[in-house]
This record gives structure tokens, C-alpha cells and sequence, in this order.
């Protein structure tokens, strides 16, 4: 399998990451660059990952974020910042955008709030779309870009990610209660 390695350096802030994306190619995100680096701040150590290099992400078509909580699956989908990264390395290789046809959740970042990070392109204007929908939003459409590898000496970087779906699964979980 080919795969993307994506390096998030640590260093550079979500915005600038997303203003990367549009000296390059159209981008609408329903953030401004303020909430993007409090909702997306910077990990506290370099992170390596690789991902299927596939122009429509594929993992678990018909999931929810929710479902990939419930089974402990959400932190190894990618964060919007690597989303944001991929979209780069990819259009730069490339010349094409990822996720035409279907829209990619971040369920590694999801939002203080419940809700979870989506990037998709839109094919009749030519943007790439950076919003957020709920957790429980599942159909054939959406999908998640699933971490094939993991270098090991980097895996302390991830731990803030893993903190933040603790505090989802928390929130579903009060969610699910309050719902019975």
C-alpha cells in the first residue's frame, strides 16, 4: 500500500497551516484564524504519521464519530491539522485536491462542544470546505482517513489527542445517559 507521511512539525500554527492551503487553491473554513489555533493549537511535540495515499478516504464508510469512539477508534484517525497537511502534500504531488467525492471527519480533533472537524472539495466552485458536524452524523459519504503507521519514537506527541477524545467519550457518554 502507498502511503502519505505527514509530519506535523510542532511549530506552526493551524492558521497558517489552513492560509498555506489557500496561496495554493481556493479554501472556505467556518473558522477565523483565531479559533483555529484555540480549537487546533499546535501539539506539544512533533508527530509523524502515514495514511493510505488515496484520493477518497475510505475507513469506516457509514460510521459515525460516535461509533468510532465507542469502539476506541477515533484517535487513530487523522486531526484536522493533518487533514490540512494532507490536502498540501497531496495537491503538491499531485495537482489535485483529496475527498471530490466524499467528505473526510477528523475524528482526531474532535470539538470542545461534541461536534468534529470535516474537509472536503467541492468540485462546482473548486474550494476546499473546512467546517464541523456532529458526532452522530454517519452515511456512505463520510469518511475517515485511518493512521497506518506511527513512527514509535513519536508517539508521546500524540498524547494531547488522545486526552481531547477522553474528554469526547465523556461528553457521549453524558450524552447517551441524558438520552435515556
Amino acid at each position: 500500500m502507498k502511503t502519505l507521511k505527514i509530519k506535523d512539525d510542532a511549530k506552526t500554527p493551524t492558521s497558517e497551516l489552513l492560509a498555506k492551503c489557500k496561496d495554493k487553491f481556493k479554501v472556505w473554513s467556518i473558522w477565523d484564524d483565531t479559533e483555529l489555533d484555540k480549537l487546533f493549537p499546535i501539539p506539544k511535540e512533533p508527530t509523524t504519521r502515514e495514511f493510505a495515499k488515496v484520493q477518497e478516504a475510505e475507513d469506516f464508510a457509514g460510521k459515525s464519530t460516535q461509533d468510532l469512539v465507542n469502539e476506541g477508534l477515533a484517535k487513530e484517525c487523522c486531526t484536522l491539522r493533518e487533514r490540512l497537511i494532507m490536502e498540501l502534500v497531496y495537491f503538491e504531488k499531485t495537482g489535485n485536491h483529496l475527498d471530490e467525492n466524499v467528505i473526510t471527519f477528523c475524528a482526531g480533533s474532535p470539538l470542545p462542544g461534541g461536534g468534529v472537524p470535516y474537509v472536503y472539495f467541492t468540485r462546482h466552485d473548486g474550494t476546499v470546505d473546512v467546517s464541523y458536524d456532529g458526532v452522530q452524523k454517519a452515511n456512505d459519504d463520510l469518511r475517515f482517513r485511518r493512521a497506518v503507521s506511527l513512527s514509535p519514537s513519536e508517539t508521546s506527541g500524540i498524547y494531547a489527542l488522545n486526552e481531547r477524545v477522553a474528554k469526547l467519550e465523556e461528553q457521549m457518554k453524558k450524552i447517551s445517559e441524558a438520552t435515556k
